[in-house]
């Protein structure tokens, strides 16, 4: 053998030693399970990260054992990836440009250095009258709006960092103390752009992208302190920009004005970086001709939080989170029902379809453009079941979402659980913060299977050393006894849409009763499902209409429609306008007390 083809043996080795166990049982196995997961929450796959490399090492080793499994490719090309493009970052463009005119002189800000855009500002160029709007809060309940007796229609509006009381804890004034809230109420009150200043600080905002859903339908940028005081003493003003925040503070009242003879030149170029992303979908052939052609898809997401950042609950640390139970524990455990049944798959009658989704952590995206472009067809997918965190189960406890979203689930769960005894915790509901709430918003039965948030949830500590093997090898059995009792029934199961008192949320007196769809970029806030019952449906309003206007406000993105909510009271009744097919159509929506 000559030394080239010796080293690509031994690389083709070391390839496969890498990715392949040396021997997986047939049976759903805890080795197997460890084994798996050592990988998939290895260092080396960096946190698996949508759009990253990580994240793509990992759909390549779930389609390799997919390969191995025997499951058939179910994704482009005859390949077991199904691809689409997903904003995975931002970056400032090389065009952003500031410059100030009062009656005697020009102002240019140094990019990067008196000046950024911020992520979510939109590109452009605009010009305009400037105006000075405080905290750029608007707080009936406290008797305080900066926008007062001012006009910010088609101008650019100065807003400060933080509330009129400072950061003090408990502030009543907390939860307007967002950059999102400020530039959406800016926008709602006709901004042009926004600038945004922190009266005690010189440093900017980390410029990141937030994985959030829209840019903000104006201009932002952020300027230091410093250039404020320097355009008051061009304007004529004696004052300082910390002359004004005192005094905002110990009256607590506003204290916003007109800035005279000034005017803004405002460009910002914000560039969002799409990659590449991927489902990983394989298949197992029914074998009874007249059902084989429904399906079963059992599903759960292999991406999670990379170095951290944005969804971590340490976010200023930067360290690997590896995600061992979110969602390496569902990833592994897709990987052993997969082997489980196709060393079984004589014994099934239907279809069944293993999905690894990508980008749940950014919204469930990775589900949601399956479901918008299904390899299978929906109407013949009689059931979903997801997995989500199913590795850390304490004293034998366990929690199944959507349990009322067929009648046949509770009985076969009672009847199963008469020989697992497991301790269950069942939710009617089919929605929730995992990838099958995008199955249930399609009409299709699902259940999501769960053990629970520990103390290691969105950290980087969250490690395959603290795994249950043992309790999740436990639920795979049961889900697999689960997939076969419905694989044999003759009938599809009925689907049911549960109609569930909408859960409290700090801040919000009302709802709508619509659920957002994060999986698609749009300028609006774009329905992905309309709750039974509620203000929404009585209206009219419909999966896939894009909310563009709630009241008086204008709505570029979730925040807006957020922020408007705030807006309104039990019994209101408001104009809601929305996009369908392209069509603008308008709606009249009675608010009801959110219970």
């Amino acid at each position: 053998m000559s030394r080239k083809l010796l080293l690509l043996a031994i690389s083709a080795l070391f390839f496969f030693s890498c990715f392949y166990p040396r021997s997986t049982s047939p049976q759903i196995d805890e080795k197997d399970l460890f084994k798996h997961l050592k990988y998939i929450a290895s260092d080396e796959l960096e946190g698996r990260r949508a759009g990253t490399r990580g994240a793509e090492l990992a759909s390549n080793y779930i389609a390799n054992y997919f390969k191995k499994f025997g499951l058939k490719p179910a994704g482009d090309n005859g390949t077991y990836f199904q691809y689409f493009d997903f904003v995975s970052d931002v970056k400032m463009g090389d065009s952003n440009f500031v410059s100030f005119k009062t009656n005697s002189e020009e102002i240019k800000l140094n990019f990067k250095s008196d000046f950024i855009p911020l992520p979510f500002s939109e590109s452009g160029k605009i010009k305009s009258d400037v105006i000075f709007a405080g905290y750029g809060i608007t707080a009936p309940e406290q008797n305080y709006d900066d926008y007062e007796g001012i006009d910010a229609r088609g101008k650019v509006v100065i807003v400060l960092k933080g509330t009129p009381d400072g950061y003090k804890a408990h502030s009543p004034f907390e939860k307007y103390l967002s950059i999102r809230y400020k530039v959406s109420n800016a926008q709602s009150k006709g901004a042009a752009g926004v600038i945004l200043v922190d009266p005690f600080s010189e440093k900017f905002e980390k410029f990141t992208y937030d994985y959030s859903a829209g840019k903000a339908g104006i201009q932002v940028i952020e300027v230091k302190n410093s250039v404020i005081d320097k355009l008051f003493k061009a304007c004529g003003y004696d004052f300082k920009l910390y002359d004004i925040v005192k005094k905002i503070y110990d009256s607590q009242k506003p204290n916003s004005f007109s800035i005279k003879d000034l005017n803004a030149e405002i460009q910002t170029d914000v560039r969002y970086i799409k990659s590449k992303v991927a489902n990983v979908i394989g298949y197992i052939e029914g074998s009874n001709h007249e059902l084989k052609n429904e399906y079963i898809i059992i599903g759960a997401h292999y991406d999670h939080l990379g170095w951290g950042g944005q969804g971590s609950l340490i976010p200023d640390t930067v360290a690997i989170h590896n995600g061992a139970d979110d969602n390496g524990s569902g990833t592994v455990g897709l990987l052993e029902l997969a082997e489980y049944f196709s060393h079984n798959r004589k014994k099934l009658n239907r279809t069944l379809v293993f999905i690894a989704f990508t980008a749940e952590e950014e919204g469930t995206i990775g589900s949601g453009y399956y479901v918008k472009n299904p390899v299978f067809p929906l109407e013949n997918t009689i059931a979903m079941i997801n997995m989500d965190m199913i590795g850390r189960m304490k004293e034998n406890k366990l929690t199944i979402y959507g349990v009322g979203t067929s009648p046949i689930w509770n009985e076969i769960i009672e009847r199963l659980n008469s020989e697992f005894k497991f301790e269950l915790n069942l939710v009617k509901d089919g929605y929730g913060p995992s990838d099958h709430a995008q199955f249930y918003s399609k009409n299709i039965p699902v259940l999501h299977f769960f053990t629970g948030i520990h103390g290691d949830y969105h950290k980087p500590s969250d490690d395959y050393d603290k795994i249950n093997y043992q309790g999740q090898k436990k639920i795979l059995d049961f889900i697999a006894s689960l997939t076969l009792e419905l694989d044999k029934s003759k009938e599809k199961p009925q689907f049911v849409k549960v109609e569930t008192p909408q859960r409290s949320a700090r801040g919000f007196r009302v709802t709508l009763g619509v659920v957002p769809d994060y999986s698609e970029e749009v300028q609006g806030m774009k329905v992905s499902d309309v709750r039974p019952g509620t203000p929404a449906e009585k209206a009219g309003i419909k999966p896939g209409d894009v909310i563009i206007k709630l009241g008086e406000r204008e709505i570029k993105n979730i925040y807006d429609y957020t922020y408007a909510l705030g807006d309104f009271n039990p019994g209101d009744e408001v104009e809601v306008i929305i996009l369908r097919n392209g069509e603008k159509l308008s709606f009249k929506v009675k608010f009801e007390e959110r219970k």
